[in-house]
């Protein structure tokens, strides 16, 4: 009878094949490519660098979405391009908008590392996820897709910080 299990797969990130087990990707340096829970359909695009940028592109549209629809009276719609679209105050502090109301009275630490994922408006949100795409290619070439999405969250919740010991109520 012939042994039915293959000893080569395709390496979840760069999607070359290699043997199930080499302990690095010669192509791509990914640890232990053949791991069962790195080509497991659900965790596959987080090491894909260019699709983990579309669901960070997509998170970011989803809760700039879901901040002008929680409070659409306080949607602004005045058609200067810094004002237009922009989301209410209460639906940013609703969902996770940082400063130092949220921080110091309503004790939402979490929101140090949410708030990277809210905009003020459709031009801020348009300009940021365009910079997004352009230079988180070139970070994910560089450092990977893991490393990309951690210093882009980190990042964030650094710049947050530095506003609220600033004293920044956004």
């Amino acid at each position: 009878m012939a042994d039915t299990k293959r000893n080569s797969i395709l390496c979840p990130r760069c999607r070359r094949l290699v043997s199930r087990d080499e302990s690095l990707c010669p192509y791509c340096g990914l640890a232990r490519p053949g791991a069962a829970w790195k080509s497991h359909a659900a965790v596959r695009g987080i090491f894909d660098g260019d699709q983990l940028i579309r669901m960070v592109i997509f998170l970011c549209t989803a809760m700039f979405i879901a901040s002008l629809l929680i409070d659409i009276r306080d949607v602004n719609f005045d058609f200067r391009p810094f004002y237009f679209l922009s989301p209410g105050g209460s639906s940013l502090f609703l969902l996770g908008g940082t400063g130092t109301l949220p921080i110091d009275y309503s004790h939402l630490w979490w929101s140090l590392l949410s708030a990277k994922y809210f905009h003020g408006c459709l031009l801020h949100i348009l300009f940021n996820m365009v910079i997004l795409k352009q230079i988180g290619t070139l970070v994910n070439l560089e450092f990977g897709a893991l490393r990309m999405f951690s210093i882009y969250t980190l990042s964030g919740a650094a710049v947050f910080y530095i506003s609220y010991l600033a004293g920044i109520n956004t």
